[in-house]
Order: C-alpha cells, then sequence, then structure tokens
C-alpha cells in the first residue's frame, strides 16, 4: 500500500523516513476481509497519531535482504501484521525482534488448537474404555 492509498492526511512526504513499518503478507483488501481492514485502520492510527507509516506487501518486495537492512534500525517500529510474517522475514541479519505483532488473525490459531484438543481428549476416552474390562452381561436365568 502507498500513500496514494490512503486518505489524503495521511500522505506522507515522499522524502521521509517511516518511522513505523506494518508488514503485511499481500496488499491488504479492506472491503474484502476484517483481517485487510484491521490492518489499513492500524496504518490510519498510527498515521493520526503523527507516526510516518510505511505499509509493505512482502509479496511485492523484489529484494528481502534490503527490506531487512531497512528494518535494522533502532529508531523503527516494526509491526508484522500476522504470525507468520514475523516468520517471513525473520533473520540473522536483524539485529532485533519485532517489536509488535498485531494478533488479528490469531483466533484462528486458538481455534486449531482447540480442536486439537478436542480430538486428543475423544482419544484419551475411548482409550480409557478400551482398557476397561467388559462389564459381566446380566444373569437372566432364574
Amino acid at each position: 500500500m502507498t500513500a496514494e492509498d490512503l486518505q489524503p492526511e495521511h500522505a506522507q512526504p515522499e522524502h521521509a523516513r517511516p518511522d513505523v513499518v506494518v508488514l503485511e503478507r499481500t496488499r491488504p483488501t479492506p472491503g474484502r476481509d476484517a483481517g485487510s481492514q484491521a490492518v489499513v485502520d492500524l496504518v490510519r492510527t498510527l498515521a493520526d497519531a503523527g507516526h510516518l507509516v510505511e505499509l509493505v506487501a512482502l509479496d511485492e518486495v523484489p529484494d528481502r535482504g534490503a527490506l531487512l537492512e531497512r528494518l535494522n534500525r533502532d529508531d523503527l517500529i516494526v509491526v508484522a501484521s500476522r504470525p507468520e510474517v514475523g516468520v517471513l522475514t525473520s533473520s540473522p541479519r536483524l539485529d532485533r525482534p519485532f517489536k509488535i505483532f498485531l494478533g488479528h488473525d490469531l483466533h484462528h490459531r486458538r481455534l486449531q488448537r482447540w480442536r486439537q484438543t478436542a480430538l486428543q481428549a475423544a482419544d484419551a476416552v475411548r482409550a480409557d474404555a478400551a482398557m476397561r474390562p467388559a462389564a459381566a452381561a446380566p444373569n437372566t436365568a432364574t
């Protein structure tokens, strides 16, 4: 996303050096999904607060090495929009960890873990039932 994609009041001078970089896997599509809307809202909110914000779509970055060099500044706040974005850009060349993770996608991971836990619990119940001796048949003879 470029400065033109934001409202005019959010536009930044071309030569300005951002103090916040928001990393996204692809270009946000705020009209199509809530996660993209959350990222765009974050960029706008930070810009309204006086920050110079750059939104970087990683699928549009031809040279990740050059990006990592740009991110390796002590005065820069880096926001990884999704957990996997932090992994995609992790590198020994980046001297410091990311400062912020935007957790708008973490509910998917929570649901995946809940499902895995539920399946494990069901397996444990079945295993426990299999280990118990079969109940004796009732004596119907009189």
